[in-house]
């Protein structure tokens, strides 16, 4: 029997009276950060002069200072010989080790900040949809040594593209399958076994698709077990409880629907306040008793799909220092302590699943649209946070969060072309981008 949640109550929101009472914990602005782009073909310069193709050249390299001062970017020139490199017109820019670069601008307060190129790339030749990574991988493993990753590709044109291994190093050829004519995946997602894949596709279907990684597969890709129907929106997000025994698909008709994966059936639907669209979910894998929507109307809500009753779940209204803004992505930290938010205009938050009413931090660079995020556990650095952002306008980035707040830019991802980033995702094996190209990256 499906158990239905009524539509949530405000349980928590800001309004103009809680923010000037004193006693309430003061909202975080919105920081701008500084941000860092570079010819993205910089590396083919560098490779054409020490091959001697050309005796030297030039790439650029801009820096731009937060976008509330109002300031003026620094657009310096890298000048490449045979013997060395200058850096000149603001900039400063050196080889740190491998794919990684950094640049300066004293006059912006940028300093030594990271570019990585990507250590291998995986070439398609349509739109990305979705993208997933299944890693075996331990969070200490190098990250030249992807042999245990599979990487699914979900493109528009109804292609589901699986890539085994490396994609330097396998000499394995790519397995596709078609979702059908006229359909594709909105949103992919590995089963831990890596033979498995969830798929929602743009029919409103949640489809469970066999993946072997056999070369006589059986059964054979593509083959779908269980079809499961219920949502009259398109899908937006899959989750995974008790390791796939249970999968939650959430949807823009505003419901977050539950399914029973052995049987086939859905048993449990919760409605966001006013139906809003569901634009994206994350629940966690140390607590899987609720799970937290981004909405459509820019709130964050936090619902209970363990309960047979009707209690009132958690919403945290959209801040109102600015106009309201959809949310678009939402992710939970791996040991579950924190969860992050992206915004249509930009603003990514990040919070304390303690105390997620106000948050820690809140920060935005460009006023692109968040596409995606992803903690990164491995690099955080005692008490603060380090949390990788997918952005619209092709410029992926990773932070570090203090706990007073802080923000920073550690890293930039080069690479997109100005392409939107459309999924970001962390593993033992590398950082891993997909991009409107059709190009997924690995850093």
């Amino acid at each position: 029997m499906t158990r239905v949640l009524s539509p949530p109550v405000l349980l928590t929101s800001y309004s103009h009276d809680q923010c000037n009472d004193m006693s309430m914990p003061s909202m975080p602005l919105v920081k701008q950060l500084p941000y860092t782009t570079i010819q993205p073909d910089f590396v083919s310069v560098l490779r054409d002069v020490r091959e001697g193709v050309v005796g030297q050249e030039d790439f650029w390299v801009s820096c731009y200072p937060p976008a509330a001062t109002g300031g003026t970017g620094v657009h310096g020139k890298v000048r490449v010989t045979t013997e060395s490199t200058e850096s000149r017109d603001g900039i400063t820019w050196h080889h740190d080790t491998g794919a990684t670069y950094r640049v300066s601008c004293t006059a912006l307060k940028i300093d030594q900040t990271r570019l990585q190129v990507p250590r291998a790339s995986i070439q398609g030749d349509s739109p990305i949809s979705a993208m997933d990574v299944y890693s075996t991988s331990s969070s200490t493993s190098s990250p030249n040594d992807p042999t245990s990753s599979r990487v699914v590709v979900a493109h528009e044109d109804g292609r589901v593209i699986i890539h085994d291994a490396s994609p330097v190093t396998s000499t394995e050829k790519p397995k596709s399958f078609s979702i059908g004519r006229d359909v594709h995946a909105e949103a992919v997602v590995w089963f831990p076994s890596g033979s498995v894949l969830l798929v929602g596709t743009s029919t409103f279907e949640v489809r469970v698709v066999s993946a072997p990684r056999t070369i006589t597969p059986d059964p054979p890709l593509g083959t779908t077990p269980r079809t499961l129907r219920g949502h009259r929106r398109a899908i937006t997000d899959l989750a995974l409880l008790d390791r796939g025994r249970e999968v939650l698909s959430s949807a823009k008709d505003g419901t977050v629907r539950l399914w029973d994966v052995g049987q086939g059936e859905q048993t449990w639907m919760g409605v966001a306040t006013g139906s809003a669209p569901v634009l994206s979910m994350t629940a966690s894998a140390s607590d899987t008793r609720t799970v937290w929507l981004a909405l459509g109307d820019g709130a964050l809500e936090r619902l209970d799909i363990r309960s047979s009753t009707n209690v009132t779940p958690l919403r945290l209204e959209a801040p109102i220092d600015r106009p309201p803004a959809a949310l678009h992505t939402v992710t939970i930290s791996q040991d579950g302590s924190h969860i992050a938010s992206g915004a249509r205009d930009g603003v990514t938050t990040l919070r304390d699943i303690r105390s997620p009413t106000v948050p820690l931090a809140r920060w935005a660079r460009t006023g692109s649209c968040i596409e995606g995020l992803a903690f990164a556990p491995s690099s955080s650095v005692g008490t603060k946070r380090d949390l990788i952002v997918a952005t619209e306008d092709g410029l992926p980035y990773r932070t570090r969060i203090g706990t007073d707040g802080e923000v920073a830019v550690e890293e930039e991802y080069v690479g997109a072309e100005c392409d939107p980033v459309r999924a970001v995702r962390w593993t033992g094996s590398g950082i891993w981008t997909a991009s409107a190209d059709g190009v997924v990256r690995r850093y």
